[in-house]
């Protein structure tokens, strides 16, 4: 019963511990498109004897990887791969399906070929992850029928990375049909179209949605139902259109939204906060949400004269809402202009919260910067399961004669991110920051110019302070 239970079996660990040793070779390859350095082929005819052991524990296998080692992604270069001889060998003399209890199959068409597909499909099937290359195209059509062989499938993940999908192509209208045949309650698919987006809206049993297209999903308008995603535990969009998300959102009632993290492109003035403030509406129970990811991006992200208005304390105030925040992580072009009482706000109402990241894309453009190092001391008192920070703040009226008493309790925090922080009193702020982050063992920034050498000053004395306190601290112990 352990292949039922092992989660990274591959066809070419069964092959090769089932069969007699005598049926295969392998040879070195210097193929451009396979990343192992052995394919292995076949020595002579396979006859059924040979494969008397690989049936008895077929039966017992639960998931099944296809592929991974001769694909052009695999980076574990020592294990051998299949060559194309060797599944035209064994599709000859094994039945179909050969695994008749799969549940779970993972299909690498990079280095298995689609046509070998059907062979190894299973009315059992509930997850299905299919990694598509361009070598796929001449065989798509043989997943026409792939409800239909396997009805019960809930899981469905469809990568076209390496596929370069075309309007219209075969692939998003296989998906279509797929969606619509299936009762998925989960989808990973990166070339989710707005058709789809509806449907799946309106499904009571879709606990998770994560799209990432290489194109953006852009605005047209949507008849999404009310109470849309009700059962939506996970959710992640990835290039969509700021007006279509809104409009998605403004649609949406989460019953059970845990983790949520979304791309964005072409906000509109005024757009954060209307969808800060939808999201929070979006949300029957604020408490679940744990986990927020909210990213602009722009395929010319790459432009620094990219303008924007920075996000205020007003805007951000619906997040507030969402007192199970563990994890929150979000960036735009012109980063967050805050004042250091809504710091305070957050610690307060996130007192759980473990990661913390508000940046921006650029160096911001807006002066001064209202927050300053002192609102970091409400994060370092409240918060006890911080470890990482990143904010941009105003490090230059710190000195040694206003740090405030120390903290009674110590901050976990390991990780600070100060991206562009301005900074003048190397030694001031590194013993503010060694004070209320005493484990803190790793400072990032973006700085450039004197700016940076004061930042990097600043990293030395941190790390010189806890290596004092260490020492300290053995030598208490010894006394």
């Amino acid at each position: 019963m352990a292949l039922w239970k092992y989660d990274d079996l591959t066809l070419e660990d069964i092959l090769l511990h089932c069969m007699p040793e005598d049926v295969w070779e392998g040879r070195p390859t210097d193929q451009l498109s396979v990343t192992c350095a052995e394919l292995f082929y076949p020595k002579r005819p396979i006859l059924p004897t040979d494969t008397e052991r690989l049936l008895f524990h077929a039966p017992l296998v639960n998931k099944l990887i296809v592929g991974l080692p001769a694909d052009g992604r695999n980076l574990r270069e020592w294990e051998p791969g299949l060559s194309k001889e060797v599944y035209e060998a064994i599709g000859s003399v094994l039945p179909q399906p050969v695994f008749v209890n799969l549940c779970h199959l993972i299909w690498y068409t990079g280095g298995a070929s689609l046509s070998h597909f059907q062979q190894y499909l299973s009315p059992s099937l509930s997850s299905l992850e299919l990694i598509l290359t361009r070598t796929a195209r001449p065989h798509i059509s043989l997943l026409s029928d792939l409800a239909d062989r396997c009805p019960f499938v809930t899981s469905f993940n469809l990568d076209t990375e390496s596929y370069n999908v075309e309007d219209n192509d075969k692939v998003k209208v296989l998906q279509s049909r797929l969606i619509r045949a299936w009762d998925l309650h989960s989808l990973e698919s990166d070339v989710l179209d707005h058709s789809s987006l509806i449907f799946l809206s309106q499904s009571s049993h879709l606990t998770q949605l994560i799209t990432s297209p290489a194109y953006t999903l852009r605005w047209i308008p949507l008849s999404l139902p009310h109470k849309a995603f009700a059962s939506l535990c996970y959710l992640h969009l990835g290039n969509i259109d700021m007006r279509l998300c809104l409009e998605l959102f403004q649609a949406s009632t989460f019953t059970a939204m845990g983790r949520l993290s979304l791309c964005l492109l072409n906000p509109a003035p005024g757009d954060w906060k209307r969808l800060y403030a939808a999201i929070q509406a979006a949300h029957a129970q604020p408490h679940l949400l744990c986990s927020l990811n909210i990213e602009e991006w722009d395929c010319n992200s790459e432009d620094p004269n990219i303008e924007g208005d920075p996000v205020t304390d007003d805007h951000i105030m619906p997040l507030l809402d969402f007192t199970g925040m563990r994890k929150l992580s979000m960036r735009t072009f012109a980063g967050f202009d805050l004042i250091p009482a809504t710091i305070e706000r957050m610690a307060t109402a996130w007192p759980a919260v473990e990661m913390l990241s508000l940046r921006s894309t650029f160096t911001p453009y807006w002066q001064p910067r209202r927050l300053t190092l002192y609102a970091l001391v409400p994060l370092a008192m409240q918060c006890p399961n911080l470890c990482y920070l990143e904010l941009e703040m105003d490090g230059t009226d710190v000195s040694i004669d206003q740090i405030p008493p120390h903290p009674n309790t110590l901050s976990p925090l390991s990780k600070l991110s100060v991206l562009w922080s301005p900074i003048h009193d190397s030694h001031a702020v590194a013993s503010f920051l060694s004070i209320y982050f005493p484990q803190l063992a790793t400072i990032h920034f973006n700085a450039t110019g004197i700016p940076c050498e004061h930042w990097r000053h600043v990293r030395k004395l941190v790390m010189e302070f806890s290596n004092i306190g260490d020492h300290e601290n053995m030598e208490a112990v010894d006394d």
